[in-house]
């Protein structure tokens, strides 16, 4: 079994009442969520995010605009290290650990399913693309004009 306490800023009695604190100042009465699906990197992030939004609610910021975030950025990069984000970025987090019942998993980052991830070509058209482009840049002096017009006969 993983020990993830070691990540979270105080000791594990402290970071449950940190948790019931939210809880009763959110009205939320549920539990958070079993991170240890995921990687340690997206762990480590999430925590990394959860330690960052839990500051800023102990300091007594319960609006997070641009306004109330604002003043405590240099001290969260002495805190917790220059890559603290943009205001905006943790106000979408706060959103995100607010709109999910206050789970930690929805502070894990979602951005590798993003873009576009699957092939577009047909496997017999990539292999044959492939071994002409092989081809034509092993000859002595490759000519794209002929490579194309011999990928065009193939096909």
């Amino acid at each position: 079994m993983n020990n993830f306490e070691s990540f979270f800023e105080g000791k594990p009695t402290e970071i449950e009442s940190n948790q019931n604190e939210i809880e009763q100042t959110y009205h939320n009465d549920e539990v958070f969520k079993d991170i240890s699906v995921f990687s340690e990197t997206l762990r480590n992030e999430a925590i990394h995010r959860y330690n960052i939004i839990n500051y800023l609610i102990h300091h007594d910021v319960q609006i997070f605009t641009e306004r109330h975030i604002i003043p405590h950025l240099p001290v969260l990069k002495e805190k917790f290290g220059d890559d603290i984000p943009n205001w905006r970025t943790i106000s979408r987090w706060w959103k995100s650990f607010k709109e999910s019942d206050f789970q930690i998993v929805s502070l894990v980052t979602t951005a590798k399913k993003k873009g576009n991830r699957v092939k577009n070509l047909e496997p017999e058209v990539d292999r044959l693309l492939n071994e002409n482009i092989k081809r034509t840049l092993s000859a002595e002096r490759p000519c794209l004009a002929e490579g194309m017009r011999t990928l065009r006969t193939e096909i």
